[in-house]
């Protein structure tokens, strides 16, 4: 065996000194790169199973009256000026640095306790699979198969009030290949001011509520703001509620500013009062798109987001959004506006642009707005249009979602929405649990599909974060294709022959739904978490009742059917020693210390140091093309 140079054995005693180190001692693998806190994982409660979607109403003839006449006030800017500045530095003054803190919980209470939430018997098939992201794919494509078999050893019946461990997977890790994208801790999204008008009742319901869901968007995911300002508007709301809500805000990591809205102004009007609050906002002059939404607005993808709406200059006058879905809808209103639900982002020059317009002036003798508008988002447009020459810039990837019924076709797509809405009243959806898998594998792997073998000709698909899909005669059909699950109500009306090209504009032609067929059968995500060491866990359930699932001679399963994941991030790298000494992490200890300076004293550029790391890690040392060091399995 051939003697290793001096200056290589001190490179790998510093090394073997410095994992030795951050693995036995918590104190200093902190002081390096702050491990995750420790503290509860935050709960996430499903809404009571929803009644039937109501028949959508046909769209109305003529537009209703404002709920209450406004009051034409030309000082009401100046006012909001104050008013903001005012309510931001009180506020700020207030608020203190929140930790959420990050613990395991015991996977058999964990699961028994999700179970519990949402009405699902202890009695189940279960079945657990360990999955492993590498982040090495050069896109993001709509269906990823592989060839790898989801569940080779099947399933087991499982009591989970008489046992305090689940059933181990003692399988290797399934490995799938994702686009580097960046998880929530990743993103600055400081140029973004973000304005929500609603009221605290509806603010503070534990249903429409929604700080779970802004949680998810507007932080690092560990109790620190991601940068992004929030500017609440509260409607009849009294100081102690006002200041209620700003601290349950703060005390999660959200940088908000909550304030009481103009009581003259009606619904549009308070939406449309939105652009001066957020242009009188202390951070204006910092962020570069402010943007109004509805407080069922979700953003799974705000790195994403972000890259799009730079495509248009910041500094110029722009009015960016999307259109509903639906063509009829489309064809009634006849106006081509930024519909709310989905975002609508305004340049600053825009901004300042609105205020000097006359958007809230009232017809006196009507007691109608001069610009025409029974909605905010249409009165909105309308200011703009009737006073300036800007039109909409077309944002396709943001989402209206105007379909009710099982919207198991939108998530189950593939695609990578840039906004969800309607998630808890047209539609039900859970989005800040389906967001959790960002957790692990970056922005991106939202809602992707991968695909897997199962026995015989069946075939499984993971919609990541919303669903598991199981195929059992096997998939005959272009993927491509959405599925038509969806309800659109007043389906008479394209009786005759005629297909209802409702939402074809869209998303293309349709695919045939498969429910009541026999040929699908789905898990839904109903709960999950981020454990401290990084994995995410994610449990999909299908409910013996849904019968969905049961074909036409088929029977009812006697238990509920329970999937478990286990989500690891796998991270490849190759650092020189003229950058950096080592880069470690183990599941709790990480560290992180710049040793150039060894580097020049040892003269060693043509060292390396590669890892792959997850539930395992894999250390390679290499110098040039001699591998010297090679260690595989830790845990």
């Amino acid at each position: 065996m051939p003697r290793i140079p001096l200056h290589r054995f001190i490179a790998i005693a510093v090394v073997a000194f410095f994992l030795i180190l951050s693995y036995y001692h918590e104190d200093v693998s902190q002081t390096f790169v702050p491990a995750f806190k420790d503290t509860p994982v935050e709960d996430h409660v499903s809404p009571p199973s929803p009644p039937s979607p109501p028949s959508p109403p046909s769209p109305p003839s003529s537009p209703p009256s404002p709920e209450r006449k406004p009051e034409n006030k030309p000082e009401n800017a100046p006012a909001t000026t104050k008013q903001v500045a005012q309510a931001h530095e009180t506020q700020q003054a207030e608020t203190s640095k929140v930790e959420l803190h990050i613990s395991d919980v015991d996977d058999a209470a964990f699961l028994h306790d999700v179970l519990k939430k949402n009405n699902v018997e202890p009695d189940i098939n279960y079945v657990m699979r360990t999955i492993r992201y590498i982040t090495d794919a050069k896109e993001r494509p709509m269906l990823t198969n592989t060839s790898q078999e989801l569940f080779p050893l099947g399933w087991k019946k499982v009591k989970l009030d008489g046992i305090n461990k689940l059933p181990v997977d003692t399988l290797d890790p399934l490995e799938i290949h994702v686009m580097k994208s960046p998880r929530p801790d990743e993103i600055d999204a400081s140029e973004l001011l973000f304005g929500v008008s609603t009221t605290y009742k509806r603010f503070n319901d534990k249903v429409e509520g929604p700080v779970k869901e802004w949680v998810r968007w507007l932080t690092d995911g560990n109790g620190t703001s991601n940068g992004a300002g929030l500017v609440l508007q509260l409607h009849e709301t009294t100081d102690e509620q006002l200041a209620a809500a700003h601290k349950l805000l703060t005390d999660v990591g959200i940088d908000a500013t909550v304030i009481h809205s103009d009581p003259s102004l009606d619904m549009p009007g308070r939406y449309v009062d939105l652009v001066p609050i957020l242009y009188s906002h202390p951070s204006r002059a910092s962020r570069k798109y402010l943007a109004l939404i509805d407080d069922d607005t979700f953003f799974p993808s705000l790195g994403a987001l972000m890259k799009e709406l730079h495509s248009y200059d910041p500094d110029k006058e722009n009015y960016i959004g999307t259109l509903t879905e639906r063509v009829d809808f489309i064809m009634h209103d006849r106006v081509p506006m930024a519909y709310g639900g989905a975002g609508v982002f305004i340049t600053n020059p825009l901004a300042r642009t609105l205020i000097g317009l006359p958007c809230l002036d009232v017809n006196p003798l009507t007691g109608e707005y001069t610009e025409s508008g029974f909605q905010g988002d249409r009165l909105l447009y309308h200011c703009i249009k009737n006073h300036t020459s800007i039109t909409l810039n077309y944002l396709p990837r943001l989402n209206q979602l105007d379909q009710w019924g099982d919207p198991a076709g939108f998530y189950e797509a593939g695609h990578q929405p840039l906004s969800l809405h309607h998630y808890k009243s047209w539609h039900h959806a859970r989005p800040e649990i389906s967001h959790l898998v960002s957790d692990a594998c970056g922005e991106s792997c939202v809602f992707q599909r991968f695909g897997f073998d199962g026995k015989g000709a069946s075939k499984w698909v993971l919609n990541n974060g919303y669903s598991l899909a199981e195929y059992p005669t096997g998939i005959h059909w272009d993927m491509s294709k959405m599925e038509s699950t969806f309800d659109l109500g007043d389906a008479n009306s394209w009786a005759s022959g005629k297909e209802d090209v409702r939402l074809a504009f869209a998303y293309g032609a349709l695919r045939e739904g498969l429910s009541h067929t026999g040929k699908k059968r789905a898990w839904e995500a109903l709960g999950g978490r981020k454990r401290a060491d990084g994995v995410v866990d994610m449990i999909y359930v299908k409910r013996r009742g849904d019968h969905r699932w049961i074909g036409e001679h088929e029977k009812e399963e006697d238990r509920e059917n329970v999937v478990g994941t286990g989500l690891h991030r796998a991270w490849w790298g190759l650092w020189s020693w003229s950058s950096c000494c080592m880069w470690y992490m183990l599941p709790v200890h990480s560290m992180s210390v710049d040793c150039s300076w060894l580097a020049g004293v040892l003269g060693l550029d043509d060292f390396g140091m590669r890892m792959k790391m997850g539930g395992e890690v894999r250390i390679e040392i290499e110098m040039g093309d001699e591998m010297i060091w090679d260690k595989w399995g830790w845990n």
